[in-house]
């Protein structure tokens, strides 16, 4: 298994996680909230682990079914881990594991939420909030079209596994 080639595409991922991240730190700057330095020392943090192996890795055209399920795994666990950060470090009434269930449920989009007055996040929690909740919505869409296709055979079995639970709602897909 190449390490190398997880590490990069496991860095786009984060360089994703930044964008957003640093899009909440400017809605929580603009709106003088207490959330601009959580989130945008998140965003830098996320930002340099994710451009180091997206620039000094260079692409492949295939990847083995082993490392694919290893990028997605690794792509899950990290972008929960980096999206936990800003809650912990703003602090409130988030423990670690009430900012590790947060942000697990927002790329999950299942909706849940520990908290007893969401409205009462600073606008660039609840901008971040959503965040995650859009990319993890989004991410399948995202990952079907944009990388599978680069990733050949594995791509069809990572695609069948990410799909499963549409499937098992009866859509019908054409492969």
């Amino acid at each position: 298994m190449r390490f190398q080639i997880i590490l990069r595409y496991v860095g786009i991922v984060l360089l994703v996680n930044a964008v957003f991240l640093f899009l909440s730190a400017a809605i929580s700057f603009f709106a003088g909230d207490s959330a601009f330095f959580p989130l945008s020392y998140t965003g830098l943090v996320s930002a340099l682990f994710g451009v180091f192996p997206f620039v000094f890795v260079p692409p492949v055209k295939e990847i083995s079914n082993r490392e694919g399920f290893a990028i997605l795994v690794s792509s899950w666990l990290l972008a929960c881990l980096f999206g936990m950060l800003p809650y912990l470090l703003w602090g409130g009434e988030f423990t670690l594991t009430k900012a590790w269930f947060e942000s697990v449920s927002g790329f999950t989009t299942t909706g849940s939420s520990i908290l007893r007055d969401i409205e009462a996040l600073p606008a660039g929690l609840l901008f971040w909030r959503s965040a995650t909740h859009w990319i993890g919505g989004v991410g399948i869409i995202i990952f079907a079209l944009a990388v599978m296709p680069s990733l050949g055979k594995v791509g069809m079995a990572l695609y069948r596994a990410e799909i499963s639970p549409l499937a098992a709602m009866n859509f019908h897909f054409q492969t």
